[in-house]
């Protein structure tokens, strides 16, 4: 499970089959709040690579930020605790007895706060269908090392039944695409206007905050009806087509809501045949969460009129945000004939929006409703400018467990960049009853990606004195042009690793392969020590868009007097190249293959008396043997360099 599926509030993950027998009472098996000595009996911390950052979450004094946030949590603060790169930090549950079980659950809650592909965060299991050494564990794990936030979690239970089938059937599955209000899904106001629309019902002012796979959604944009005027919005619902299910009812949704003040209320709500019961009412400011709840813990169960009901209030007068839903799923337990009904549900990638020259792996949801089956699995994408076919992937005998499964079995694929795309996934099975629910398509498209790095430091040096403006080299590696971009510069105390200087340069425009050399303001006021200073850039929701950032270290030797140079010198030392100038003077400095070619040039312009030194980037360039020359009116000198990778 990778960072983009656990990015969820009150995760569910299943370990087997996603029904509970007809009935059936679950067992806890496992059940752990935090709130006691870290790590609590039986749980262990482990990694393969750097230090444990597996802590309570006073530890670093963070606050608990997961769904319900009672009292302590489990809480991998990368932010406090960044330093070398840390692998498969593993916080381990003790052993439980799973034997006799079917299915087992696990239910948690957390808060998932990553900076973008360089943190993962994962779910695993071990042996947990009929084993009496069952344990789960939560995995946090560093692709580059790299300051991120933090993983938390919370609430963590596992419980079991046993025996008993039972078939499972969907009654709601909407996602917004057609028109409004969808089929059997209808709106009610208790004063004001009804604000409920689709996402671009009232303007479209909002992006779909709810999925992270954009798309439409349904909205209550009460910053639009603000601005329009419209009075008060009371009581102002969303209600979901009736449905009738014997037990075992979920609910699953995409979310995203945004306050502006208490007086605004936004809730969940199901109908118990007789009156409205509240599930929770969301009081923070989330966007792209995916809800999980049980409909039968709030007396669902056999009711022949059940809904569910999105709510959004206001107490007084004034404006706030939105209230978004997406991606609605009812589903449950019925009495159905065991007859095998296998139903294409979703499909998980493409997202409607993939970024082009990116590979990815075509996932698709089937709904089993027997117990087990097997299944021929399609995947087919079509260029739509041209209709041909530009990929296909046929997986045979998949196996399906009973209830959700994710296929994601097919190879990868890399669309290009700025492309229009159809997706078609087919489930197929000779013993299916109705096969007018096998296949689902979409239309998907490609954007040019995001990577503004920083490639060389040019200031400060390693061994720095006086006051001086960070400084570094900006590349755009995309290949489009980027509009505005805010480039970052912080430094930290090498011992403490407190920060002591944060400046950012923002919106600043990138063609198209274009290197730009930033400065940053002044820093002032450092004491005598070793720092650790990165760059690095973000796109204009906060989005980490370098691959990686840079981090260099340097000393820093307080006042001093400059010293000066006595002599021209080119000294070389990997592809680190300093060089020493007595007088100001024109300088070139440039890089050769052992054909004569130039390779780069890192130099031409006046520059004043004293020491320098350059960071040559040779990601790009071959292994081999290479020359650096520099040449100034007075002076000229040659230097081989060996570059490895």
């Amino acid at each position: 499970m990778t960072k983009k599926v656990i990015g969820i509030a009150a995760a569910l993950v299943l370990f087997a089959a996603l029904v509970l027998p007809l009935n059936a009472q679950p067992t806890s098996l496992l059940h752990q709040d935090f709130e006691s000595a870290f790590p609590p009996t039986g749980w262990t911390t482990s990694q393969t690579t750097g230090s444990n950052q597996w802590y309570r979450n006073d530890y670093t004094s963070r606050s608990n930020y997961t769904p319900g946030a009672n009292g302590f949590c489990a809480c991998n603060d990368d932010d406090w605790w960044w330093g070398p790169l840390l692998q498969n930090n593993r916080l381990t549950s003790p052993a439980f007895d799973a034997s006799g079980y079917t299915p087992v659950w696990l239910a948690f809650d957390h808060d998932w706060n990553n900076i973008g592909s360089y943190d993962e965060a994962f779910v695993e299991v071990y042996d947990v269908n009929g084993a009496t050494n069952a344990q789960v564990r939560f995995v946090y794990d560093e692709i580059a090392s790299t300051w991120a936030w933090w993983w938390q979690v919370d609430d963590v239970d596992v419980w079991g039944t046993g025996g008993g089938t039972s078939v499972i059937d969907t009654v709601v599955n909407e996602g917004f695409e057609g028109p409004w209000p969808p089929s059997g899904w209808t709106t009610t106001s208790g004063g004001g206007n009804d604000q409920w629309r689709d996402l671009n019902g009232l303007g479209g002012y909002w992006m779909n905050y709810a999925a992270s796979g954009g798309g439409n959604c349904a909205e209550n944009d009460d910053y639009q009806a603000w601005n329009l005027g419209w009075p008060m919005c009371v009581e102002n619902a969303l209600l979901s087509p009736t449905f009738s299910l014997g037990g075992n009812i979920w609910l699953e949704f995409d979310r995203g809501t945004y306050l502006m003040a208490p007086t605004r209320e936004m809730r969940l709500e199901v109908w118990d045949g007789s009156t409205w019961q509240l599930i929770t009412s969301y009081t923070l400011n989330q966007l792209w969460m995916h809800d999980v709840w049980s409909l039968s813990a709030f007396g669902a169960d056999g009711v022949t009129d059940a809904q569910v009901r999105f709510v959004y209030n206001e107490t007084s007068n004034g404006q706030s945000f939105f209230y978004q839903i997406d991606n609605v799923l009812i589903y449950g337990e019925t009495s159905g004939t065991e007859e095998l009904n296998l139903q294409m549900v979703q499909i998980i990638r493409p997202r409607d929006e993939e970024e082009g020259g990116v590979s990815f792996t075509p996932a698709c949801r089937v709904l089993n409703n027997l117990d087990s089956a097997t299944a021929k699995m399609v995947c087919r994408f079509k260029d739509l400018e041209t209709m041909e076919t530009v990929y296909e992937d046929v997986l045979n005998s998949v196996p399906l467990e009973q209830g959700y499964n994710v296929v994601d079995g097919f190879r990868d694929f890399t669309p290009e960049a700025n492309k229009k795309y159809t997706a078609l996934f087919v489930v197929e099975h000779s013993d299916d009853i109705d096969p007018t629910n096998n296949a689902k398509d979409k239309h998907w498209t490609t954007f040019a990606g995001m990577d503004v790095t920083p490639t060389v430091m040019l200031s400060p040096v390693p061994q720095q004195y006086n006051e001086f403006d960070p400084e570094a080299t900006f590349e755009e590696h995309a290949g489009a042009e980027l509009t505005a971009a805010t480039l970052h510069c912080k430094i930290e105390d090498g011992e403490y690793r407190a920060v002591v200087y944060e400046d950012s340069v923002i919106g600043e425009p990138f063609a198209a392969e274009e290197s730009k050399n930033i400065k940053f303001p002044t820093v002032e006021g450092l004491e005598n020590g070793a720092y650790t200073i990165t760059f690095w850039a973000t796109e204009e929701h906060g989005g980490n868009i370098s691959n990686p950032p840079l981090v260099e270290t340097f000393e820093y030797g307080g006042i001093a007097e400059e010293p000066v140079a006595e002599r021209f010198s080119l000294d070389v030392a990997g592809s680190r190249i300093s060089f020493t100038l007595p007088t100001a003077t024109n300088v070139n400095l440039r890089v050769y293959d052992v054909a004569g070619n130039v390779v780069t040039e890192l130099v031409s312009e006046s520059r004043g008396p004293g020491y320098y030194t350059i960071n040559w980037n040779t990601d790009g360039v071959a292994s081999g043997i290479y020359f650096v020359q520099m040449i100034t009116p007075e002076f000229s000198a040659t230097r081989k360099v060996l570059v490895l990778h």
